[in-house]
C-alpha cells in the first residue's frame, strides 16, 4: 500500500495516485496555522455578552479544532475606533475572554458581568437575561418571547417564573445570582460550543489598530463599515504560537498580529447577520433657542456613550434616524447644532421612544417632553401645549388643562396623537 503524505495546500491541485489501495496522509506540519474570522453581529455596543446569533460561528471553532490536529488556539478580539485607544483595547480583550469562558463552559467569568462594581455601559443586567431567555428552549416555545428592552416588565418576570421552575429555583421572577448562574450555564450548553480542559487557549487584544481596512481611520460614518472591525480572530497553530503575543494588548505597530495572518494560510471567513427585527424612525425638528428652525447641519442621538446614529438636518428642519423597536422605553439624548457628525453640539435635549404603548398620561408625558415642553408641572405643559395649537372641543369652547380625574380632555390628547401618527414626520412641533 503506498503512502502520499501532502499538505493543505496540495489539496488546491491534481493529486496523481497509482492504482491500488492508497493513504493520504494530510501533513498539517506544512500548514502552520489557520484564521477563522467571525465578524458580524457578535456582540452589543461596549458589551462582551455573546449575543445568540453568534453561536453557530462559535460552533465553527469547535468544529475546525476537532478537524486538526492542533495544539495552540489563540483569540484575537478587536474594536472599532469609537472610544479612545485604551478603552478599545480592554474591551477587545474582554471580547475574546468572553469567547474562551463560552468554549470553556467557564460560567464564573461570565457571571462576574453582572456585578454592580463594573463600568455602567459595560454591566450586564436584564438585556442579557431576555437574549439567554428568548433561545432557550421551555416545553413548547422559548422562556422569553417579548422585546429585547432591558425592562423587567410582566413578560420577563414569567419567563424568568418558568425557567426557575423547571430548573429546581425559588420561583419568585426575580434573576438573583443562582437563577442568572443556572442561566448562563444552560445558554453555554449550546451543542458543539465547548472545548475540552486540555485545549490551550490563549486570549489577545487588538484593540483598534487592525482594522479591516487600514486605508480607512475613522470614528463615524455609516454603521456597517464600523462593523467590520468588531470582530473576533482565532488563530489554530500547529506547535507554539508563533510569534508569542505581546503581553495581553498589541499596540499601533506591533509585528505579530501581520505575522498570524500571514502564517494562516487557510483562512475561513464566518458572516454573523443581525436577527431580523423591525425598526422605527425616529423624527425630530430642531429648533433654537428663539423657536426658529434650524435646516442644516447635524443631528445625533445617543443612548449613554453609544451613538444610536447622526444624520443631516434637512431644508425643513426634520433630522430622521432609524432606532431598533428593541429601545422602546428608552431615554435618548439628541444634539443638534452642529456643521460637523463629529460636533461639538450646541443644543442638546432627552427624548422619549415613543411606542404608543402605557397608560394615556405617561404617554402624553413622553409625547409632550418629545416637543420640548417641560413635564416636570405636567398641567402646566398641557396648558401651554393646548394654547400653542389652539385646542378646542366639539363646542368650539377652548380646552385649558386636565379634567376633573386629571387626565387629559378628548381633543388634546386626539391633536397629540395626531401630531405623532402624522405619516413622515410632517406636522411641526411648536415649542
Amino acid at each position: 500500500m503506498e503512502e502520499i503524505n501532502i499538505s493543505i495546500a496540495d489539496l488546491k491541485k491534481p493529486i496523481r495516485i497509482k492504482p491500488g489501495y492508497t493513504t493520504i496522509i494530510i501533513n498539517r506540519t506544512q500548514q502552520k496555522a489557520c484564521r477563522l474570522c467571525l465578524r458580524g453581529f457578535l456582540f452589543d455596543t461596549n458589551k462582551s455578552f455573546l449575543l445568540p446569533p453568534s453561536i453557530n460561528g462559535i460552533r465553527q471553532i469547535k468544529k475546525l479544532y476537532d478537524n486538526g490536529t492542533w495544539h495552540e488556539v489563540l483569540i484575537v478580539g478587536h474594536a472599532d475606533k469609537r472610544g479612545d485607544e485604551q478603552y478599545n483595547s480592554e474591551l477587545s480583550l474582554e471580547r475574546a475572554d468572553s469567547i474562551h469562558a463560552f468554549l470553556k463552559d467557564t460560567v464564573d467569568e461570565w457571571l462576574n458581568w453582572y456585578d454592580t462594581g463594573k463600568p455602567q455601559n459595560k454591566q450586564w443586567g436584564t438585556i442579557e437575561d431576555q437574549y439567554m431567555l428568548s433561545v432557550l428552549p421551555g416545553l413548547e416555545k422559548p422562556y422569553y418571547t417579548g422585546n429585547v428592552d432591558g425592562i423587567a416588565g410582566p413578560l420577563t418576570v414569567s419567563a424568568i417564573k418558568s425557567f426557575q421552575k423547571d430548573h429546581g429555583l425559588t420561583d419568585d421572577g426575580i434573576a438573583g445570582p443562582k437563577t442568572r448562574r443556572e442561566l448562563i450555564k444552560q445558554y453555554m450548553n449550546a451543542d458543539e460550543t465547548t472545548l475540552t480542559d486540555t485545549t490551550s487557549v490563549t486570549t489577545h487584544g487588538c484593540g483598534e489598530y487592525f482594522p479591516e481596512d487600514d486605508t480607512k481611520f475613522s470614528t463615524s460614518g455609516d454603521d456597517d463599515e464600523l462593523q467590520k472591525d468588531r470582530r473576533v480572530d482565532i488563530f489554530f497553530f500547529y506547535g507554539a504560537i508563533t510569534p508569542p503575543p505581546p503581553g495581553k494588548y498589541s499596540k499601533q505597530n506591533s509585528t505579530e498580529y501581520p505575522a498570524w495572518k500571514a502564517l494562516a494560510k487557510e483562512v475561513i471567513d464566518v458572516s454573523i447577520d443581525a436577527p431580523n427585527q423591525d425598526e422605527s424612525k425616529l423624527c425630530l425638528r430642531c429648533h433654537d433657542t428663539g423657536k426658529n428652525l434650524i435646516t442644516d447641519g447635524f443631528c445625533r442621538v445617543s443612548s449613554g456613550s453609544d451613538v444610536i446614529g447622526t444624520v443631516s438636518i434637512d431644508a425643513e428642519g426634520w433630522a430622521r434616524i432609524s432606532i431598533p423597536s428593541t429601545m422602546c422605553y428608552t431615554t435618548l439624548v439628541a444634539e443638534w447644532g452642529s456643521k460637523s457628525g463629529d460636533g461639538p453640539y450646541i443644543y442638546k435635549q432627552n427624548v422619549f421612544i415613543d411606542c404608543s404603548e402605557g397608560d394615556e398620561t405617561e404617554l402624553a408625558k413622553r409625547r409632550l417632553n418629545n416637543l420640548g415642553y417641560d413635564v416636570e408641572d405636567f398641567e402646566f405643559a398641557v396648558k401651554h401645549f393646548q394654547t400653542n395649537y389652539l385646542i378646542t372641543n366639539d363646542k368650539g369652547e377652548p380646552e385649558i388643562g386636565l379634567t376633573t380625574s386629571g387626565s387629559l380632555p378628548e381633543f388634546t390628547f386626539k391633536k397629540l396623537n395626531q401630531i405623532f401618527e402624522a405619516d413622515d414626520c410632517k406636522v411641526p412641533s411648536i415649542a
